[in-house]
């Protein structure tokens, strides 16, 4: 009965610390996620993991019918961001940013 607690307890444990390592940006667009396929581990789940899209510093989303940019906050190391003919008519973002060039059109 010992030996069982002891697992259950380690194999909880185990499963808490990767939790904690998985950490997620949700993208609900279906649009923006299939711009973002290189750094998506599961397509078609609407998020990506934080940890490959934390240093992407060029971003074209020019024409790809995006109507919600959520989770581009995210992209904390983004510099150059082209995102002209969408659908979106906002852009909100909650950090500040360093973008070299914004282009929208």
């Amino acid at each position: 009965m010992m030996i069982m607690k002891k697992t259950i307890t380690l194999f909880s444990l185990l499963l808490l610390s990767i939790t904690m390592f998985a950490q997620y940006t949700a993208i609900p667009d279906a649009n923006f996620e299939n711009a973002l396929a290189a750094y998506d581990d599961i397509p078609g789940d609407g998020q990506v993991p934080t940890a490959n899209i934390d240093s992407v510093f060029y971003l074209n989303l020019t024409g790809l019918s995006i109507s919600d940019l959520t989770g581009i906050e995210d992209f904390v190391a983004l510099e150059r961001l082209y995102c002209g003919d969408n659908l979106f008519d906002e852009f909100g973002c909650k950090q500040q940013y360093f973008i070299i060039r914004f282009i929208l059109f």
